[in-house]
């Protein structure tokens, strides 16, 4: 199965104060409804396997956990998709596979469960058995830009890319509120829309400039302050600055001061009526409970938190701080906070405490009692989408990283050797050490490269780095900052679409600057490769730029001189990110520019592109033209041993000569694949299996025969 497209995240220019709801999620758009799946795994076929090990204890993500209303059944829902469980006894129904959704929730009667998907889809599964009872499409042409689905899963209320509001109920896709376009509602304003995202691959990064929020519907990526109440009685939303509270018996819509739902804070909940939970960022996370009409400061609570969420049983608040794993509980009612176990996830209703650890073990309690009554053990579901990922040169040590989780393995036994939190990328590491880069709390965007030292588990800071993106490469870390032609950090002066920006690699041992590049028009996509020790500048070809950088060697020189440019045609450059000098390049005449290309990396003499999630294209930077076209999605290459693999979906595991293209071996995995990386020699293979298993497969001795041309 091939995984999902990456969709881009965003940063609204017009409307700077909506910086603090845009959320970045890990994978794209989603397949329609889902279906319901007994984690089976399929045949395998592999040989020369040196070793394979399942990760314990395994990755598993924070979910949401909730009680039915009736409190008989029990979900826990996570990117990838939810667990159904009854709770007398407690015992799995069901798992359904319903990626990323815009909320899940049990319906008033506590019959069924509804799910509504980015792609708006409507879904509804009984309780019973998880059997799907029925689907309805949504009829928003122009899709949502940010969306809700109310708390008992009645009412779903969407903000159309042109600023305007509609609101359906789920059970038969009726509008109750709908409002016509705002044509001149300036939601049209400029918007920068920021390329790739963070993943094990050679994902590109920067800024591209659009004119319209409408590229932005269904992704997820960005959210505006909107609440239903909890007796779903009305609807607030704020947009440009404009707050609206919507009768939704009456259709009355009200504008109101919006000053209580303006930033800086990173929590916003609304608890009742008048009543909204905030979390100031210029406080520490400080909680707070403030009037949504007058903005006055009703209660201060005795805790802090990054993010917040209503239990089932509305006395309590479920908190989450960034840096430290697993939820808390705050008792409203009793203004303190509770002792709870340490959890992925939790729930309350009346009496009962549902929890789940990343053991993958779900259990009962009884408020005030120490012991669970009630427990079972979950199975493995598919993978969350990993940020990083990072082998040493021998394949001894493996780093994987999701949402807010970073983990250490051991290649030879599977067991986890350290951890981490507000982990952003991992950069290098080495037989006694890893180093990484963390991201700032809050509002702060400042990062830090630091070292963990194996044995100790002590860290430390090396040094501080303040570029808009920091990407984690085994050779350089890679800073990119947008630039205006002053060369001040972070203003869009724009020149024929492109952002002027500036690259800086520093070492990811030290931090010392290794070299800094700026490029103020006919700006390139560069694609920073967090495996290797390369860096990919993508060019329109037609530009002086381009042909500039196509100059310095004379192949590509040459190739330039005899063909005809078009205006989708791009010139490829490969660096080496240590040293900053151009190792050649490539022209395209394949149609689409750089950033329309989801992976550029490169090895050897060999230059490795992805599109469209499985078109591979294999580029000599000897001769600078197209050597193979193939198909297959997560590329990982070795220049030493001159092998490309590809993941062929569905536990294929194909192998191919890096100078040719030729298929010399495939192998069959017993599950999908989610990430590979060659040892330093290229004599080995890491492969990681979508339910963590780690393979490790002996390439060396595959026969060269199929492989014509081959160097």
């Amino acid at each position: 199965m091939l995984r999902r497209a990456r969709l881009p995240r965003v940063c609204l220019l017009r409307w700077p104060w909506l910086f603090a709801f845009l959320a970045v999620v890990a994978a794209g758009r989603p397949s329609c409804a889902g279906q319901q799946t007994n984690l089976s795994k399929p045949a395998e076929k592999l040989h020369d396997i040196v070793s394979r090990q399942r990760l314990m204890p395994p990755l598993r993500s924070d979910s949401l956990v909730r009680f039915s209303p009736d409190g008989r059944h029990l979900l826990v829902e996570n990117s990838e998709g939810i667990y159904l469980l009854t709770t007398s006894p407690l015992k799995l129904v069901a798992y359904i596979a319903v990626p990323f959704t815009y909320g899940a929730a049990f319906s008033e009667d506590s019959q069924s469960l509804r799910t509504v998907t980015m792609d708006l889809r409507v879904a509804n599964w009984s309780v019973e058995n998880g059997h799907h009872l029925f689907s309805l499409k949504l009829p928003l042409e122009d899709g949502c830009l940010s969306a809700r689905l109310s708390p008992d899963g009645n009412l779903f209320a969407c903000i159309r890319p042109s600023g305007a509001i509609s609101i359906y109920r789920v059970s038969d896709g009726r509008a109750v509120l709908s409002e016509p376009s705002k044509s001149n509602s300036g939601v049209a304003g400029p918007a920068v829309i920021a390329l790739g995202e963070q993943t094990p691959m050679a994902t590109p990064l920067g800024f591209v400039l659009g004119y319209s929020r409408a590229v932005l519907a269904n992704t997820g990526h960005v959210q505006l302050p909107m609440f239903f109440s909890p007796d779903a009685e009305d609807f607030i939303v704020v947009d440009s600055g404009v707050g609206n509270r919507i009768g939704l018996a009456t259709h009355k819509k009200s504008a109101f001061h919006s000053e209580a739902v303006r930033p800086p804070f990173s929590v916003l909940l609304r608890l009742d009526g008048d009543r909204l939970l905030v979390s100031n960022s210029n406080k520490q996370g400080a909680l707070e409970i403030r009037s949504l009409a007058s903005n006055a400061i009703l209660q201060n609570l005795p805790a802090a938190a990054d993010a917040a969420t209503r239990a089932s049983d509305s006395r309590y608040l479920i908190l989450q701080n960034f840096e430290a794993s697993g939820f808390h509980v705050f008792d409203l009612k009793d203004n303190r906070a509770m002792d709870v176990p340490s959890n992925a996830g939790l729930d309350i209703l009346g009496s009962e405490m549902a929890l789940w650890t990343e053991t993958g073990n779900l259990f009962l309690y009884r408020l005030g009692d120490t012991f669970p009554y009630r427990a079972t053990q979950l199975p493995l579901d598919y993978l969350a989408p990993l940020r990083s990922a990072l082998a040493d040169p021998h394949l001894q040590t493996l780093v994987f990283s999701t949402a807010r989780k970073t983990r250490i393995f051991s290649v030879s036994d599977g067991k986890q050797i350290g951890a981490l939190s507000g982990v952003d990328s991992s950069s290098a590491v080495d037989a006694d050490s890893l180093h990484f880069v963390a991201r700032g709390r809050g509002t702060k965007s400042e990062f830090a490269l630091a070292r963990l030292d194996l044995a100790s588990k002590q860290t430390s800071v090396v040094a501080s780095a303040n570029d808009s993106v920091l990407r984690a490469g085994s050779g350089a870390i890679i800073g990119y900052s947008a630039e205006t032609a002053a060369g001040s950090r972070m203003g869009f002066g724009f020149d024929g679409g492109s952002v002027p920006f500036r690259l800086r690699a520093s070492d990811p041992r030290s931090g010392a600057e290794l070299w800094k590049k700026s490029f103020q028009a006919n700006c390139p996509v560069p694609f920073a490769d967090p495996q290797g020790e390369r860096l990919v500048l993508g060019w329109r070809a037609q530009d002086y730029a381009a042909r500039k950088t196509a100059d310095r060697n004379p192949e590509v020189k040459n190739l330039f001189k005899k063909t005809k440019i078009n205006a989708l045609d791009s010139f490829f450059e490969v660096i080496d990110a240590k040293s900053g000098t151009s190792l050649g390049g490539a022209l395209l005449q394949v149609g689409g520019t750089a950033a329309t290309y989801e992976s550029a990396f490169s090895e050897g003499q060999a230059l490795v592109l992805l599109k469209d999630e499985k078109r591979v294209s294999l580029y000599s930077l000897t001769t600078g033209t197209l050597v193979a076209r193939l198909t297959g999605t997560i590329p990982a290459a070795s220049g030493a041993a001159r092998l490309l693999a590809l993941s062929g979906g569905n536990g294929r595991l194909l192998l191919h000569d890096l100078n040719s293209g030729a298929k010399l071996d495939e192998q069959l995995f017993p599950d999908d694949i989610v990430y590979m990386h060659f040892s330093e020699d290229g004599t080995r293979l890491l492969v990681l299996t979508a339910h963590q298993m780690v393979f490790v497969v002996a390439v060396n001795k595959i026969p060269r025969t199929l492989a014509s041309g081959s160097r």
